[in-house]
Parts: structure tokens; C-alpha cells; sequence
């Protein structure tokens, strides 16, 4: 029985530089995602949006009766806009979808893909208005909302450099 002892022993001793080597790949490959994901975590704020330096302000056109607040946010899956608006008079029945472009500083054209928010009619309406991922992210970017409260055009223009 002694002599089964140090045999287990010595097989044991020769995997241990194995084993350290194979913690050591572990633990480096830890250290390394983690310093990528403290990077992505450092570009977004607590909602996985983009926290950029110069974050564009919200934008508001009170033409017709009818004002009309735009904040542009950004994520890593899509553009969306927060949008509120507000009338004392008549219905707010505009398709936000329907009557809503994007721009960008080449000129591209881009439609939104959905609106989750307030449905059509009433004084106040608000909600999200999304375009989906567009690449490369514009730096410049205008939106058009056309004919609400009687309005043909409304125009807000960023620029996120």
C-alpha cells in the first residue's frame, strides 16, 4: 500500500504545470474580456444608450397650435426618437410613421420602422418613434414631420460630431 502512495504522488506532481498554465490562460482571458466590457459599459449610460459628449438636446417647434417635442437617442440597435406632442385644439391624428423622415448629411432617406407610444387623436401624445440600426451612425441628421396641425414642414436638424 506504501508503494501505491508516492506513484499517485508523482503522477499528481508532473500535471501541476499543466494545470497552473491552464489557470493561468483562464484567468488571462478574464482579465481581457472584462477590461472590453468595462470599455462598452464606459460608451453607455444605464439604458445602453450611447452616452456621447455632445448628446443631442431635444428640439421643440410650437407652430399651428400644435407643439411638437423631438429628443434623438441612440443605442446600439437602433436611432429612435422620443416625441411628444401637444395641442389645445383639434385631434392629434398624424401617423408619425407615415409622416416622418430621417436624413442624413449625404442626403440618404430613411423611414421609421415603428412607433410605441400614444395612439392616434386626443390633445397629448407621446411615445418613440424608431428607424432601426442605421450604418455608419450619421453625424449630421435632419427630420421632417410633415402635415401636423395644419404645418406642411416641420424641420429639426442635429449635428452629433
Amino acid at each position: 500500500m506504501s508503494s501505491l502512495i508516492p506513484s499517485q504522488t508523482s503522477n499528481g506532481v508532473k500535471y501541476i504545470p499543466f494545470i497552473i498554465v491552464g489557470i493561468a490562460i483562464v484567468v488571462a482571458a478574464g482579465l481581457v474580456l472584462n477590461s472590453r466590457f468595462q470599455e462598452n459599459d464606459s460608451l453607455q449610460d444605464t439604458n445602453g444608450e450611447l452616452a456621447l459628449s455632445n448628446s443631442p438636446e431635444s428640439q421643440i417647434n410650437n407652430e399651428g397650435g400644435v407643439t411638437v417635442k423631438v429628443t434623438p437617442r441612440f443605442s446600439s440597435l437602433e436611432i429612435s426618437l422620443e416625441i411628444v406632442l401637444d395641442t389645445h385644439s383639434g385631434a392629434l391624428d398624424a401617423d408619425l410613421v407615415r409622416v416622418t423622415v430621417l436624413k442624413d448629411e449625404t442626403g440618404k432617406k430613411y423611414m421609421p420602422i415603428r412607433w410605441d407610444g400614444s395612439p392616434l387623436g386626443g390633445h397629448h401624445r407621446e411615445g418613440v418613434l424608431s428607424f432601426g440600426v442605421i450604418s455608419p451612425q450619421p453625424q449630421t441628421f435632419e427630420i421632417t414631420i410633415q402635415d401636423v396641425g395644419g404645418i406642411p414642414e416641420r424641420l429639426f436638424t442635429w449635428n452629433i460630431k
